[in-house]
Order: C-alpha cells, then sequence, then structure tokens
C-alpha cells in the first residue's frame, strides 16, 4: 500500500481512527461536498474495499490544516 502523509490532492482520503493518536490527522475538503471538512489520515491514488475502522471519504479537494497528535494520552493522565 503507498500511503501519501500528508493527504495528496486529488487522492482518496481515508480515515482510521486507531491511528489518529500516533499519526495526527489532517482536515480536507472532499469533492462533491466542498463545504464539508473531513478528518483525513492518509491518501491514496485508488478506492480500496472496505475495512473495519476505515472510512474513505472521496477524493480530496483541498487541505485545510494539520491537527497533530496529542502529546499526551488519555490514559497517561494522572488523576
Amino acid at each position: 500500500m503507498s500511503e501519501h502523509i500528508p493527504p495528496v490532492i486529488g487522492e482518496y482520503a481515508y480515515f482510521d481512527n486507531r491511528r489518529r493518536e500516533t499519526d495526527g490527522q489532517y482536515i480536507v475538503s472532499i469533492k462533491g461536498k466542498p463545504e464539508s471538512r473531513r478528518g483525513c489520515i492518509y491518501s491514496l491514488p485508488y478506492k480500496k474495499e472496505n475495512q473495519p475502522f476505515i472510512t474513505c471519504h472521496e477524493e480530496v479537494i483541498e487541505k485545510i490544516l494539520l491537527q497533530p497528535k496529542p502529546k499526551i494520552g488519555m490514559n497517561q493522565l494522572n488523576y
């Protein structure tokens, strides 16, 4: 698999919640819904079959910003 991080404009945007804390995420606009913002971990030049935990958001038309990975995880907090 040739994942592109950061996502590439014109490729399919993918979000994998399991990787959000380790990789951070980009906020992107997608084809067909440019006013809508979606979280994106990586992009691929092709649309792959559905897999558990992974969402395809169609083609990236604009990268908005990077939300960096959290510096501290919720399970690392001391109460």
